[in-house]
């Protein structure tokens, strides 16, 4: 099960395996939110194409973190954000 978690930039952290219940509550969440891949060992096409949820951008962690100021000018977030 992978660990779930929310920063203080109100993103959704992920580390870990996504299961069935990940993907599930992950298709559920209601209000758009950034959901951020803190490693992506095991994570397929496959499994991704199973969070449906259009209220969801993914992010890697290598690629955007808020936390790296650099990382919050706009050009960085058009190259490297994906619905």
């Amino acid at each position: 099960m992978a660990s779930i978690s929310k920063n203080v930039y109100g993103e959704l952290l992920i580390d870990g395996l996504l299961t069935q219940d990940d993907i599930a509550f992950l298709n559920q969440i209601e209000s758009n939110v950034n959901v951020v891949l803190k490693n992506t060992k095991g994570l397929s096409s496959e499994i991704l194409k199973k969070i449906t949820n259009k209220k969801i951008i993914f992010s890697i962690v290598g690629g955007l973190e808020k936390s790296k100021t650099k990382y919050n000018d706009e050009i960085y977030k058009k190259r490297t954000y994906h619905s």
